[in-house]
């Protein structure tokens, strides 16, 4: 997703797992603060950052804390007992995704074997973070390069991992889509073309 649209858009919020799901019994349902259900909402974080004269910026970062928020507060009793995973990210795209494509398709033209990238995006479950972290495929100082750019492009992320015991082996906010069905092999397509 943010291959095709970073530019068209300074920020994109998204989450790299399935969203929702939340199926609350009439106990949570009961117990719920729905003031706080409908302060923190995603468009009452956008209205009142606009009202107060917040940056983009600043209202991205606001939509990732309150939903953290939210799950914590709320949802929690819900999110443990369904085993919910549940995450969101705000990524600064227009600015940031270009230098990180860029080295990533740097690192991939000196890699000694295009089955080592693909052999890596795969044991990294397609999770991109997991990936550009492996020194053995990018090498010490590139890897430390692209873990850094990763960061610049995804400055702000919540997740329910603290709260969730089974949480998918790896998932920090951007994944490679797969070509299997629901697994490996990475398409890697974007950065190797």
């Amino acid at each position: 997703m943010l291959h095709e649209l970073h530019a068209f858009a300074d920020w994109i919020v998204a989450s790299d797992l399935d969203v929702g799901g939340f199926q609350m019994t009439p106990e949570e349902s009961k117990t719920a603060d729905m003031s706080l259900i409908k302060k923190l909402g995603d468009l009452k974080t956008i209205k009142n950052g606009a009202e107060a004269g917040e940056s983009i910026n600043q209202i991205a970062a606001s939509i990732v804390r309150a939903k953290g928020e939210l799950w914590e507060k709320v949802y929690q009793p819900t999110i443990s007992r369904q085993k919910l995973p549940q995450s969101i990210s705000a990524f600064k795209s227009f600015e940031s995704f270009p230098p990180l494509e860029a080295a990533l398709r740097t690192s991939y033209s000196q890699t000694a074997s295009a089955d080592a990238f693909d052999k890596g995006a795969s044991d990294a479950m397609c999770d991109v973070f997991s990936f550009l972290s492996m020194a053995e495929i990018h090498g010490a100082e590139r890897s430390v390069e692209l873990v850094n750019l990763f960061k610049a492009l995804r400055p702000e992320y919540s997740s329910t991992q603290s709260m969730v015991s089974e949480w998918p082996s790896k998932s920090n906010g951007l994944g490679f889509n797969w070509r299997g069905w629901k697994e490996p092999p990475c398409d890697l397509q974007p950065i190797t073309n």
